[in-house]
């Protein structure tokens, strides 16, 4: 039923001009592949633009398991919601 969904409106809303959703069901359509590197990643330090606006992350601990906040693109693979 999702993919049916995804399929028939997701594809009218880009046509419509709407560039975004928020699906309450998201975290269903993918989980995280066999082997993904599940520990804290580590940021390099840009020493010399310190003082710039913006964030500047240590690290990210990865902890919702969810694609849209947490690990690489590449560690998601879609469910059988995404199946037609």
């Amino acid at each position: 039923m999702f993919a049916q969904y995804i399929t028939d409106n997701w594809r009218a809303h880009r046509t419509w001009g709407i560039s975004a959703n928020s699906p309450w069901e998201y975290a269903a359509f993918w989980k995280l592949r066999d082997g993904a590197d599940r520990g804290r990643k580590e940021f390099k330090v840009d020493w010399e633009h310190l003082q710039k606006p913006g964030f500047s992350p240590d690290y990210s601990q990865r902890q919702q398991g969810w694609m849209s906040v947490d690990f690489e693109r590449s560690d998601w693979v879609p469910t059988a919601c995404w199946a037609r």
